[in-house]
């Protein structure tokens, strides 16, 4: 189970950490902690904390409108109605950092 202050803290992380510019050897790691990420939710589609990593990766990688799509997953998998509607505001706010619609 993902609580709002962790949920918060992986948002933000990827509304700022990204600059634009990935090195070889980030795109690496990002590449690799995206395909752990997909394992993982291949071997449990509910797994929440999977779809963070995934998201997470995606964006590092510049892939903003999967880590949306993933981010939106994350949303509906949210237990509780407090934490999907902060989820869904977050995502709200990554759609427009990154022109998505």
């Amino acid at each position: 189970m993902l609580n709002i202050k962790g949920f918060v803290a992986v948002a933000a992380l990827g509304f700022f950490s990204m600059t634009g510019m990935v090195s070889a050897q980030s795109a690496q790691q990002y590449t690799a902690d995206l395909d752990a990420a997909n394992q993982a939710i291949a071997a449990n589609p509910s797994d929440v904390s999977a779809y963070i990593k995934q998201s997470n990766a995606l964006n590092n990688l510049g892939r903003y409108a999967e880590a949306a799509a993933s981010l939106s997953k994350q949303c509906t998998l949210q237990p509780d109605e407090d934490t999907r509607t902060l989820c869904l505001d977050e995502l709200s706010e990554y759609k427009k950092i990154h022109s998505l619609p």
